[in-house]
């Protein structure tokens, strides 16, 4: 693996661990006005929004090691390059 990539993984890990995303300052907001029960709906949109965007990725990373397995090369060896 390439120098350059460890070092843009570091920089991403590193803005990424100190900015919270969309949904924290929405969940804290929503705390924040309306209080915890109100908050839960929101909560599980959230949770389950992640979960389905991740469940999505996984079937297309599938999809694409099943019926293209040459584009998955073509991938992996685009990473080592």
């Amino acid at each position: 693996m390439p120098g350059y990539v460890i070092g843009n993984f570091f920089v991403y890990s590193m803005i990424n661990a100190f900015t919270p995303g969309p949904g924290n300052i929405l969940a804290l907001n929503t705390v924040t006005n309306y209080g915890w029960k109100k908050g839960k709906p929101l909560f599980f949109g959230i949770f389950t929004g992640y979960y389905v965007v991740q469940i999505l990725c996984a079937v297309f990373v599938f999809g694409v090691s099943t019926f293209l397995p040459m584009v998955l090369g073509v991938m992996k060896s685009m990473l080592t390059t």
